[in-house]
């Protein structure tokens, strides 16, 4: 089953929000938050502007990965191990309301979102 719009456009407000509302003002032109949507997962992304050379692309490092659930209609998220490899997060389980799975993702309470 595909994600539903209404599904797709709930993680999408929540994400917009997550992006303008961090990093602080004071540290925009150093770091950023952008995702991507590929079927039922949405993978939120940390970007960082190039620290040598003439490049223009920021790298992205991907933070976590969402998953829409059709049998459960709720979303379950990933982390990402230092091999590429994406872990679901158990204690996590799934939530209907995306921005729960998010606020838990900002809160990083085991330390395997952000650095």
């Amino acid at each position: 089953m595909a994600l539903p719009e209404i599904k797709r456009a709930e993680a999408e407000r929540d994400l917009r929000r997550y992006g303008a509302e961090n990093p602080p003002e004071e540290a925009r032109d150093q770091i950023r938050y952008t995702f991507t949507f590929r079927g039922n997962d949405v993978t939120l992304f940390e970007e960082r502007p190039p620290w040598r050379g003439p490049r223009t692309e920021w790298t992205r490092l991907p933070v976590a990965r969402f998953r829409y659930e059709p049998q459960s209609n709720g979303w379950s998220v990933s982390w990402r191990r230092a091999n590429g490899r994406w872990l679901e997060c158990d204690w996590l389980g799934t939530q209907a309301r995306f921005g729960t799975q998010l606020a838990a993702v900002q809160r990083n309470d085991r330390c395997v979102f952000f650095g």
